[in-house]
């Protein structure tokens, strides 16, 4: 008695499965390029890319990124009134402006600017490629670094209870009480 006696459909699979051969090769050509396709689109490449806009930041203790306002506006007086109840000095803070569909590269902003914390008015964490949930209008710890997040500069003027939690919750603790 042989031993492909007591096996005999394993051993038959074993000797064909080491004499077929595949019965389609695939080239190159058959294998799709993804990053051409819908899975990844091109508003990715921000992560890798240089922006001239980041290249202006500084070192500085506060980044406040928002979304645009024009010089003198009300969102513009609103947000030097936080400021100064934060009792920031200019040499403390910074601003960048990002429309909806600006994205910027987290790991490019902290590199240049080294922010110990980051208030986002009206801004998504993914739009700075991070796949992160913040809690609104508290602090939140990621990356060694505090973040922030609240409602944009005109929704916040127009829910002063947001307003106030974003106050009471973390400007407050963070830049009041922590000096």
């Amino acid at each position: 008695m042989q031993i492909n006696d007591f096996f005999p459909n394993l051993f038959a699979k074993i000797v064909l499965a080491n004499t077929l051969k595949p019965a389609v090769m695939l080239d190159n050509t058959d294998i799709p390029d993804i990053f051409n396709t819908d899975i990844v689109t091109t508003d990715i490449d921000a992560t890798w890319t240089e922006n001239e806009q980041l290249k202006s930041l500084q070192q500085k203790k506060l980044l406040i990124i928002s979304q645009p306002y024009a010089a003198g506006s009300n969102d513009e007086v609103q947000l030097q009134k936080i400021q100064e109840a934060c009792q920031l000095g200019q040499d403390e803070y910074q601003t960048l402006q990002m429309t909806d569909s600006d994205t910027y590269a987290w790991h490019r902003i902290k590199t240049i600017s080294k922010p110990e914390a980051v208030l986002l008015f009206g801004i998504k964490p993914q739009q700075l490629g991070i796949s992160a949930l913040f809690i609104f209008n508290y602090p939140n710890k990621f990356d060694s670094t505090i973040w922030i997040p609240t409602l944009s500069l005109p929704d916040l003027s127009q829910q002063p209870e947001a307003k106030k939690q974003l106050w009471g919750n973390a400007l407050k603790p963070i830049f009041i009480e922590n000096k």
